[in-house]
This record gives C-alpha cells, structure tokens and sequence, in this order.
C-alpha cells in the first residue's frame, strides 16, 4: 500500500471519529470485515462456484426439518435447489460488495432514505421563504 492510501484512509477514520456516531466505528468496521470474509470464503471454495455447497446446506436443513413452514419447504425443494449454482452466484456476487461498503453504508443510516436512494427534502434545503409568523424565535 503506498503512502498517499495509507494517508487517506488515516484521514477517513480519523473524520469518521469527529462524527456524532463515532463510538460505532469499531462495529461497522468488524461487520464489514465479516461480510468481507465470508465472501472471500466463498470465492476461495469451489463448491460454491458449482452450487453443491448451497444444495448440501439446502439437503441439511430439509434433513433435519429446520424449515417450518411447508410452503417454504416446497420453494427449497422445488425452486431453489434446482437453481442452486445461479443463487449461489447472487450470493456470492452480494456478499462482496455488501463487504466492501458494509462500513459505510452503516455510517451513512443516520440519513433518512439514504438505504434505498430516496431523495428526502429537509427545510433547510427548501427554496421556500418561510413566512415571519412561522419563523424562530
């Protein structure tokens, strides 16, 4: 890692600790990491890349009756088994990013409508002159 990303990645964590939710940081950082891991564990195995890794957990779960519902059940047997090495791609295509950003996303929840992209209007932003009567005193 060269001088200047170690210089910038100093400077994130040390902005992230003058925020109000800084006492958060060590949580967001340890769920990233673990989102991070689990992904690289499941790049690393080639099981997943096949899919028999997630139809032996899928066999295990029907095995012991872990699933409770019988609709569910049926959806398992039925629908995601089949399409196991195409779910095992979603999942393994999901879990790295959602690694990589896990951090950040985390910080930014604070803001309303941040998760889904929702653009939310605060009166601060507004144009509109708000009239005398309703102002501050």
């Amino acid at each position: 890692m060269d001088k200047r990303a170690t210089h910038t990645i100093w400077h994130r964590v040390q902005n992230q600790l003058q925020q109000e939710g800084a006492i958060l940081l060590p949580l967001r950082l340890f769920i990233g990491l673990g989102w991070t891991r689990a992904a690289l564990e499941k790049l690393l195995n080639p099981d997943w890349h096949h899919g028999t890794a997630l139809v032996r957990f899928f066999e295990g779960q029907i095995g012991v009756d872990a699933i409770s519902f019988p609709f569910y059940q049926s959806l398992v047997v039925e629908l995601f088994t089949p399409y196991a090495q195409f779910l095992s791609w979603v999942i393994m295509s999901g879990d790295t990013p959602l690694g990589l950003q896990a951090p950040r996303l985390l910080a930014a929840s604070r803001e309303p409508g941040y998760p889904v992209g929702v653009p939310v209007s605060r009166g601060r932003r507004t144009r509109k002159r708000v009239p005398a009567a309703c102002q501050r005193r």
